[in-house]
C-alpha cells in the first residue's frame, strides 16, 4: 500500500509535506490520525459543573 494512502495523506499535499517534515513525514502523518483530547466547557451562567454531564465525570 502506498504511504500516502495508507496514512491518509491527500495526493495533492504530499509532495509539500514531505519537504516540510523530511524524515519526519511519517511520524507527523501517523500523528494527525490520532484523536484529539477531549475538552469539555460548562456555562456556569446556566449551570454548575457539579450539575453537568461533564461533572459526573
Amino acid at each position: 500500500m502506498p504511504e500516502e494512502l495508507r496514512l491518509e495523506c491527500p495526493d495533492w499535499a504530499a509532495a509539500a509535506l514531505r519537504r516540510r517534515f523530511g524524515t519526519d513525514f511519517e511520524t507527523e502523518m501517523a500523528a494527525m490520525l490520532t484523536p484529539p483530547p477531549l475538552d469539555l466547557r460548562v456555562n456556569t451562567l446556566k449551570t454548575t459543573r457539579e450539575h453537568s454531564p461533564a461533572g459526573a465525570a
